[in-house]
């Protein structure tokens, strides 16, 4: 939302300008509906972010060393200092 927007609904919230003449009752279901609208922005950048992690963690386990691999090449070494 851009700076317009935001003030366009503080305006409305709070009842000035345009929005004097506005039921209370419309004022505070627009209040609960750009309070929900904002807490779900929040909740999916979140989302979003958690996401990235993921994915970022996923690789991070794809390169990791296999337990398999390397008591393999323990063993390898083992012979070979023996």
């Amino acid at each position: 939302m851009d700076n317009f927007d935001v003030v366009a609904i503080d305006d409305l919230i709070a009842g000035r300008n345009d929005w004097c003449n506005i039921p209370e009752i419309l004022r505070a279901t627009c209040r609960v509906f750009h309070d929900a609208f904002v807490q779900q922005q929040h909740f999916l950048n979140e989302l979003a972010q958690k996401k990235v992690n993921k994915d970022s963690l996923a690789g991070a386990l794809h390169r990791k060393a296999n337990r398999f691999d390397v008591d393999a090449r323990a063993d390898l070494l083992a012979m070979k200092v023996s």
